[in-house]
């Protein structure tokens, strides 16, 4: 099983988030807003669109509006994640649409000259006023483009905005007795061609990625509360029954025990 997920939180808000990672591993996943991971210690391993990159110290990682993208935990890593939504882009929006950024930006002696820039963004913890925010955001991007060129964007499921849309409904509803049918109906589709879209969007399974998101939930939940008990957890969480949680759960430890390469 995939653990690929849509992260709604990142694109709920439409809010540019800025944050300090350290030693910070990220399951592969996807949201609509840009991601640019600026390396500041150590290194790190990426793979955005199933391309591998290491990128060290002074190099970025950049992912497009819904690329699925993921960062390995490495010893001594450290990062500055930008996610910029969508509606936040401003004037080089409409340009997103075809083009974009490369995956790796790898000039360690131009990248040290937009520092400045990210840390100014982290250090306001995201509360600089949002015509300042923007203004920094138009820059870094305007230097980049300018500098590194731009490539193609990849061409996305053209359900893409469906399926965005069933994911979010998903993020706020996953402890509720959902079936494929449901959720199908609820969006005015067959179940047929519901998991036709999705499985062809997702690579997995309604049920898979389902059960995912919610052993996901119970994690987060559960290390903010480890005194509860774990069964009641899990039915809190939206499992039916404790056999599916225990497959849930063994299915994604079989993959994490995996060597990735």
């Amino acid at each position: 099983m995939k653990d690929l997920f849509y992260e709604a939180e990142k694109d709920v808000n439409n809010t540019l988030i800025v944050e300090y990672q350290r030693e910070y591993p990220v399951d592969i996943h996807f949201h609509k807003a840009f991601e640019l991971a600026y390396v500041i210690g150590g290194s790190a391993d990426y793979v955005i669109e199933d391309e591998h990159y290491i990128v060290e110290k002074d190099q970025i990682a950049f992912s497009h509006c819904y690329y699925k993208h993921k960062a390995f935990l490495k010893p001594k890593h450290e990062k500055y994640v930008i996610q910029v939504p969508e509606n936040f882009s401003g004037e080089f929006s409409s340009f997103f649409h075809k083009e974009t950024l490369p995956p790796f930006l790898h000039d360690k002696k131009f990248n040290k000259t937009l520092l400045p820039f990210i840390k100014k963004l982290a250090q306001a913890n995201n509360d600089m006023l949002p015509f300042v925010s923007k203004g920094y955001i138009i820059i870094i991007f305007g230097l980049l483009f300018e500098h590194y060129g731009s490539v193609d964007v990849v061409k996305k499921n053209k359900n893409i905005s469906i399926i965005s849309g069933i994911l979010s409904y998903l993020e706020e509803h996953y402890h509720e007795p959902l079936t494929a049918e449901l959720v199908a109906s609820r969006f005015g589709y067959n179940k047929c061609y519901f998991s036709h879209i999705f499985n062809e969007f997702l690579g997995i399974t309604f049920n898979n990625y389902l059960n995912s998101l919610r052993l996901n939930k119970f994690e987060e939940q559960i290390a903010i509360s480890p005194q509860k008990n774990v069964v009641d957890l899990a039915f809190e969480c939206g499992f039916a029954s404790t056999a599916t949680f225990y497959r849930a759960k063994k299915a994604r430890t079989d993959v994490r025990s995996m060597k990735e390469y």
